[in-house]
């Protein structure tokens, strides 16, 4: 085969497969009266309202979304698959469109005449009511809500009012009729809604700890993130332990746990966790607020200082929750899990406090290392010494003490590197051996597959390659997915070359 016409014929295999392949076919139904232009397929007459026509897409596994754009000349519902229905309402014209991942299919829709003294229905979907979700909103395309008739089936179910806006009841179901013209569009309404069952508690969060001593009896809370003019209320479950003060000031009564909770508006939205050792025997220390900081997993760890403090004097560091961020006794802080704590940092008779804020929300930001087929093996380069390694997943990798990355499965995990240094978090994907030149990963190599390479090359937000198919494409000795795989492909497909991937060597 000459490669240069094979080149050819893969620009032209681009251009054919890039398009929606629009098909039509009238329904079965025994009305003839609704018929395709057979010069243009795409415009569609029909006789009078009540006729429907059928038609669908091809060249696609995309499901489309159908509308119309005037339901009161025609509407379009769903049949499954790549099929629609067109249902003539009224006399006019319009206009039928299928949506494809960004790329519209038109079809021109004229009704010559009026209908029959018969009502058209129209399902166009259905609800489903809840204690949680005892409402909606009924949308009908080209319609004003407002200018319809509302109506239920069963008023004990739901009702709606003129509007659309549909109330559950109670249980059971019904329909929501809407009546516009010769119209009546139905929604089916299932209600699992239970007028008895009382309102749900608001969910409680918690958003720090707070840890009392001797040497810290007190510590003051930063409200934050509350909304201008709330009521906000602060009190205690266990003022034997811990009292609040409604300017954020918690102070220790006695040893035990405890939590401070943040009333807001009337409703309990958060608390704090407080762990107190306190016994009455304080020392007298003073706390001073030292700032705040934040840590995530791309900013893990961050080394602490004080100001004026004199040179040589003995810091003593200490967390209120390690389970959250840790310190070391240089100072150096390290993010561990999501929360909130506090660093203390004790010089002579004064406790300085330093809030930290841990979101390690970020960790799907990192780079990610991918690792292509299992037990390949990756070392680590850490920039600081005696770093210890855990894997978050060892089902996907495994790591030893010397820093060595295994691929175990198909997934994705992080390593986290520790010392007293410094920590690190890295991503690694682990992508599992695939068949070279199967690109839509079929299990098979084909002419398919030179089709969706040429197409992912021209259109990547469209046609996409999975991460095992991006592997499978690459087969032209080349780094990288361009046309030239695809030629390989073809030429692999053809019997010009009988391996992949290609070399000229």
């Amino acid at each position: 085969m000459n490669f240069r016409k094979i080149l050819a014929a893969a620009a032209v295999l681009c251009i054919v497969s890039g398009a929606y392949i629009p098909q039509y076919n009238n329904v079965d139904s025994g009305i003839t009266d609704a018929y395709a232009d057979d010069t243009d397929p795409s415009k569609i007459t029909m006789a009078k309202a009540g006729d429907k026509y059928k038609v669908s897409v091809g060249g696609t596994t995309a499901t489309p979304e159908w509308y119309s754009d005037d339901e009161k000349v025609a509407v379009v519902v769903s049949t499954g698959g790549l099929s629609a229905e067109i249902t003539a309402v009224g006399k006019g014209t319009t206009a039928v469109y299928a949506k494809l991942a960004g790329q519209l299919l038109r079809f021109d829709v004229t009704v010559l005449g009026e209908s029959e003294d018969e009502q058209l229905v129209v399902e166009v979907g259905s609800f489903t009511l809840t204690n949680m979700q005892n409402s909606a909103t009924a949308s009908l395309t080209g319609v004003d809500n407002s200018k319809a008739t509302w109506s239920s089936s069963d008023e004990s179910v739901a009702v709606v009012d003129s509007k659309g806006e549909v109330r559950a009841v109670g249980k059971g179901t019904c329909v929501i009729s809407a009546v516009y013209g010769n119209v009546k569009y139905v929604i089916n309404i299932t209600s699992e809604y239970d007028p008895e069952q009382k309102p749900a508690l608001p969910t409680e969060s918690c958003i720090g700890t707070i840890a009392l001593s001797d040497a810290i009896p007190s510590r003051h809370i930063e409200l934050s993130s509350i909304p201008e003019g709330a009521a906000v209320k602060l009190s205690s479950t266990d003022e034997s332990i811990a009292v609040v003060s409604q300017d954020g000031t918690v102070t220790a009564k006695g040893s035990g746990n405890c939590r401070i909770y943040i009333d807001v508006d009337g409703m309990i939205s958060s608390y704090i966790e407080i762990s107190s050792t306190y016994t009455g025997k304080s020392s007298g220390n003073k706390v001073i607020s030292a700032g705040s900081i934040s840590l995530s997993a791309a900013s893990a760890s961050k080394q602490l200082s004080l100001k004026d403090i004199e040179a040589g004097a003995k810091i003593t560091w200490s967390s209120s929750d390690k389970n959250i961020a840790y310190v070391n006794e240089k100072g150096m802080i390290f993010a561990v899990s999501d929360g909130k704590c506090v660093i203390n940092a004790q010089v002579g008779d004064i406790t300085y406090a330093i809030d930290v804020t841990v979101d390690m929300s970020d960790i799907d930001n990192l780079p990610v290392t991918d690792i292509e087929g299992i037990g390949k093996k990756v070392t680590l380069q850490i920039s600081f010494a005696d770093a210890k390694f855990t894997s978050s997943d060892t089902s996907v990798v495994t790591v030893d003490e010397k820093g060595v990355v295994t691929s175990v499965g198909a997934g994705t995990a992080v390593v986290v590197a520790q010392s007293d240094s410094g920590i690190s978090y890295i991503r690694f994907k682990v992508i599992a051996d695939g068949l070279k030149g199967d690109a839509n990963c079929d299990g098979e190599v084909s002419v398919a597959d030179a089709t969706l390479v040429l197409q992912y090359c021209g259109n990547k937000d469209k046609y996409n390659l999975s991460d095992t198919g991006m592997i499978n494409a690459d087969v032209d000795g080349e780094a990288g997915i361009s046309a030239k795989d695809a030629l390989v492909i073809q030429m692999f497909d053809a019997g010009v070359i009988n391996k992949l991937p290609y070399t000229s060597k």
